[in-house]
């Protein structure tokens, strides 16, 4: 299942890891640069290079953490995520599905602990024990019960990049109609009606 659709779509999914009770392996911080696994086969844990999935020009400013099943989620600024190291420190949230507004969570990201960054919808010691933690690294154990269903994806998106989508309108140059016209031209069209009015030199 695909959440890109989340608080207000245009998300791209860069990282997953199947339901189980690890969570991801990967070991980046969340810098977008490990890559494992077969990207959309969902049944083992996979990450592609994250700035490589947007178009030429764009970097992405936005992670969207979600449960395999979207009906748990996040979305925060990458600024907000991996800007800084921080211990139990309050972070910006843009929403989530516990709450539509901005609003903020306790979260730790300490360059020293391999499983680091956690992110949760609610502060870190309260979510796990509700399954709202949305992010951990290093193959940890702990945390886990909000991925023990579906698993957990990791979105990005940059709000300021053209959408890479195809126009569904063709361009009219590029599609051109294959109608013929209704009028057609009377120099390639003769008429082959008699005139109704005979000539007075035949008559």
């Amino acid at each position: 299942m695909s959440c890109a659709h989340l608080f207000g779509g245009e998300w791209v999914r860069v990282r997953h890891v199947p339901a189980g009770n690890v969570w991801h392996q990967a070991t980046d911080d969340l810098a977008g640069t490990d890559v494992y696994g077969t990207e959309g086969v969902d049944s083992a844990p996979w990450s592609v290079n994250f700035a490589s999935k947007l178009p030429a020009g764009c970097t992405y400013s936005e992670f969207l953490f979600s449960t395999g099943d979207c009906t748990k989620w996040l979305a925060a600024t990458t600024d907000a995520v991996i800007g800084e190291s921080y211990k139990n420190a309050l972070r910006p949230i843009l929403a989530s599905s516990d709450n539509a507004s901005n609003y903020s969570a306790r979260w730790y990201n300490r360059g020293y602990y391999a499983e680091d960054p956690w992110i949760s919808i609610i502060d870190h010691q309260d979510a796990s024990a509700v399954g709202k933690m949305m992010y951990g690294e290093s193959s940890n154990s702990g945390h886990t019960n909000s991925i023990q269903l579906s698993g957990a994806d990791v979105y990005i998106r940059d709000p300021d990049c053209p959408s890479a989508q195809p126009s569904m309108t063709p361009s009219k140059s590029a599609q051109p109609s294959s109608e013929p016209s209704l009028v057609p031209s009377k120099s390639t069209q003769p008429s082959s009606e008699p005139s109704m009015t005979p000539s007075e030199s035949v008559q």
